[in-house]
């Protein structure tokens, strides 16, 4: 800190602060006094991160009131080192010295009047915090406070002050350091223009969008809503709503779900609207008639059929294995993946799977690297990360059934899969039904009953003769009772769970 009047040196002659000594790792002691020894590799700070702190300087000689006093404060160093919310205030103390009691109490016994009750509880806890004969019993309490952990916090958006805008410029053929002529908020000229009276901030944009002078809004919503139950919209691409797209396949029913939306915004009774129509009950079973005449069912004279998305295929096994924890909120996890797929990461990152209740959380909290997407989902089509995707892709390749069969994860939820299974019964055929009541909500028939229960019973002989490692496929004992039993029903569930019904929508 340097201060300087009428372009003279001011200089100062000595500094206090009410968290002495309670400096940064990176400073010289972050003492108070290192703000005004004109040493750049030394500075006042403090670690009581958003708590009140004052640094009181004092002139060597009196600085008179007339005349232009310049104060210069230099921040250079490589981590945070900001003042938040601070003031710069002056005394005519010929000897001021920083108060360690906070502004509140200081300004109640400077002003001559009674305390209050509220200021001399606070004036007891402020003792209590501070005095020496406290301090063993203060201990405690502060490895407590010390374990709390770090409140969630998020970034936000606020408009600049109405006197203090931020310009903005044209950019000449899009370079960023070639600015051209100022440009002002606004909509395009084609579009339902803002009223008179508003500001073109983001609250008008927000207001904008959703009035009924804007159809659009509504109506992008609906299709979208209406791709992610039917496969498609009723127009092909969701990100291209404007005059060169296609036309949509049904206009009228575009425009009165729109009109519908927009009655609330409600998109829960917009997707039970949905779910709950003729259209979407229909069946999707295939007649060649219909596939010659609209193999992409454009037309909607079946019900919807397409593959799970790839957040969905795994939180369908999650929950068919029973082990799906669908408790909301928290931080990203990591669920099991092969820790060489992050290997070649940009930052040497390490992928480190979670346990317990946290390895079976929902996808959508999954931890998401732009440099290393989550595998499993990369191969069933999940967008990277990397640009915006307002619809996917849907392949069918090997890779996506070598996943199911044998990634660790899929591996994971089979033997829990098969552990609801075996102890559901002993009988072959039951269990055979509990599988399928569990991953395909419907009872098997009779052939496809005799084909799983042929296939557990020859999982399990060639378990018996050797040619499976029981412990490694159960992951316990090799001599557990049930072992080759158990090992058999998981190569089952497995099969199950890799069956095109347990990946498809329909």
């Amino acid at each position: 800190m340097t201060a300087s009047v009428e372009g003279q040196p001011a200089p100062f002659s000595e500094a206090s602060a009410s968290l002495e000594g309670a400096g940064s790792r990176f400073d010289k002691g972050g003492e108070s006094a290192a703000a005004i020894d004109g040493d750049s590799t030394s500075a006042w700070s403090q670690k009581a991160v958003g708590k009140e702190s004052r640094l009181v300087l004092a002139f060597a000689e009196p600085v008179p009131a007339t005349g232009t006093l310049n104060l210069s404060m230099l921040h250079e160093r490589h981590f945070a080192a900001s003042l938040g919310r601070f003031r710069v205030s002056f005394t005519s103390d010929g000897a001021p010295l920083a108060s360690p009691l906070p502004h509140v109490l200081e300004a109640a016994l400077g002003s001559g009047e009674p305390l209050s009750e509220e200021m001399r509880d606070e004036l007891r806890r402020q003792f209590a915090r501070t005095t020496p004969a406290l301090e063993e019993a203060r201990k405690p309490i502060d490895a407590l406070r010390d374990k709390r952990p770090e409140p969630v916090r998020t970034l936000t958006f606020t408009e600049r002050p109405d006197d203090f805008p931020r310009p903005t410029f044209r950019h000449h053929r899009g370079e960023y350091t070639n600015p051209r002529e100022p440009v002002a908020g606004g909509v395009p000229a084609f579009l339902p223009q803002l009223t008179d009276g508003e500001s073109a901030d983001r609250l008008d944009l927000a207001r904008w969008l959703v009035s009924d002078a804007n159809p659009l809004a509504a109506r992008v919503a609906v299709n979208r809503a209406w791709a992610a139950f039917f496969g498609a919209g009723f127009l092909a691409d969701a990100a291209d709503f404007g005059t060169q797209s296609p036309p949509p396949t049904h206009p009228e029913l575009l425009d009165w779900l729109a009109v519908e939306y927009r009655q609330d915004w409600d998109t829960k009774a917009l997707h039970r609207l949905i779910v709950t129509s003729a259209t979407y009950r229909q069946r999707s079973a295939v007649t060649p008639e219909q596939t010659a005449a609209d193999p992409d069912n454009r037309l909607l004279a079946r019900g919807p059929r397409h593959r799970l998305e790839a957040e969905l295929v795994r939180d369908a096994a999650l929950a068919s294995s029973g082990l799906l924890v669908e408790r909301l909120g928290g931080s990203p996890v990591m669920p099991p993946q092969p820790s060489s797929v992050t290997d070649l990461a940009y930052g040497g990152f390490q992928w480190t799977p979670a346990a317990g209740p946290d390895r079976f959380r929902r996808s959508l909290y999954t931890f998401s690297k732009r440099t290393a997407p989550f595998a499993a989902f990369a191969v069933f089509d999940a967008p990277s990360g990397e640009r915006c995707a307002a619809t996917r892709g849907r392949s069918n390749t090997p890779l996506q059934a070598l996943t199911l069969l044998n990634d660790g994860m899929f591996l994971e939820y089979a033997r829990a899969l098969a552990g609801r299974v075996v102890t559901h019964s002993d009988d072959p055929n039951e269990r055979a039904e509990r599988l399928f009541r569990l991953v395909l909500t419907r009872r098997p028939s009779e052939t496809e009953r005799t084909a799983l229960t042929a296939f557990a019973a020859a999982q399990r002989s060639r378990a018996e003769a050797g040619e499976l490692n029981a412990a490694e496929i159960t992951h316990g004992p090799a001599d557990a009772a049930g072992a080759d039993d158990l090992a058999a029903w998981i190569l089952t569930a497995r099969a199950v769970l890799n069956l095109d019904e347990a990946l498809t929508k329909e």
